[in-house]
């Protein structure tokens, strides 16, 4: 499979495009989110103008913007495994499928899933997309996910030849979809002192927020930490799922996170749901005078396609 080590639709990358939190990426192609690289707020404020000036700069220097994204922790372990961006099109179009995976994955075959938000993993199968939201894989199979603001986890242990793709939004992330994916694995002979993580592009606490309740929820189960206020209460989902894959006894230094927000990303870079959902809502609410008028419904987003197959 192509787009693993360290270039990105055939592109070289930098050192400094491909470190483990990939905040390099983030700032090259997509601008500086402070929320998401660690600085605080105050310090952020301060620096916000000229990091936003330097990072449109080198954001032009790309041209055109990867196809595909890779994650340290998986390459360095030779895993193949790629994240889709919006430049590679909607993965829900066979055509612009098709396309990509004879970019990145060759002759291999893939199987995806029928996903419902829930947490049921199983063996993938190419002749069939059973309702699942995670999928497992020995070698000689790709497994995918499809997200568009859902965290995509790909998972994997080198040495026993077993991988998993997991698809996890907010109702994944409470089922603990990637603990189902962690157990099933090690049923099938990983050790989780050998798997490794990579959390794909999501939307981020930046730009996700949500009700009272569901802050509470996640806040019960995982800590205050992943629910931040400005001043309403915006959920970090990757938080939560790095929290599940700490509890299962992996290792941080085998767990990345890309650093990108599906909502807010610049181009834009990703398809999300979040964003055409609430332009949706903006362009189409009625004025005052015509508020019995029936809404319609909001623009359909595309999707992300992340896969990954046994090394």
């Amino acid at each position: 499979m192509a787009g693993v080590g360290s270039t990105v639709a055939g592109v070289e990358l930098s050192p400094g495009l491909h470190d483990q939190s990939l905040a390099g990426v983030d700032q090259f192609l997509f601008g500086v989110d402070q929320s998401l690289l660690g600085v605080e707020p105050s310090a952020a404020a301060a620096g916000a103008a000229v990091a936003a000036s330097q990072a449109r700069r080198r954001c032009s220097r790309l041209s055109p913007m990867p196809r595909w994204l890779t994650a340290r922790v998986l390459a360095e372990a030779g895993v193949p495994h790629a994240f889709s961006t919006a430049e590679a099109g909607d993965m829900k179009d066979p055509a612009a499928r098709a396309a990509w995976l004879a970019a990145v994955a060759p002759g291999l075959p893939l199987a995806t899933a029928k996903q419902v938000h829930g947490a049921r993993a199983v063996w993938g199968d190419a002749a069939a997309a059973p309702e699942a939201d995670a999928l497992l894989a020995r070698r000689g199979l790709a497994v995918g996910v499809f997200t568009a603001d859902c965290v995509p986890i790909l998972l994997a242990d080198p040495a026993a030849g077993l991988a998993a793709a997991v698809h996890a939004g907010w109702r994944g992330t409470i089922a603990e979809t990637a603990v189902t994916a962690v157990r099933a694995l090690v049923e099938a002979g990983a050790r989780v002192a050998e798997l490794r993580a990579a959390l794909g592009p999501h939307i981020r606490p930046c730009c996700y927020e949500v009700s009272e309740e569901l802050a509470a929820r996640f806040a019960a189960r995982f800590g205050r930490a992943v629910v931040t206020r400005t001043p309403t209460p915006h959920l970090d989902l990757g938080a939560a799922n790095r929290a599940l894959l700490a509890e299962l006894g992996l290792a941080a230094a085998h767990v990345e996170t890309l650093a990108a927000c599906t909502a807010c990303a610049r181009a834009p870079a990703f398809f999300s749901y979040r964003r055409e959902k609430e332009l949706s809502d903006r362009m189409l609410r009625p004025p005052a005078s015509a508020s019995a008028r029936r809404p319609a419904e909001p623009a359909s987003s595309g999707r992300q396609l992340s896969i990954i197959a046994p090394a």
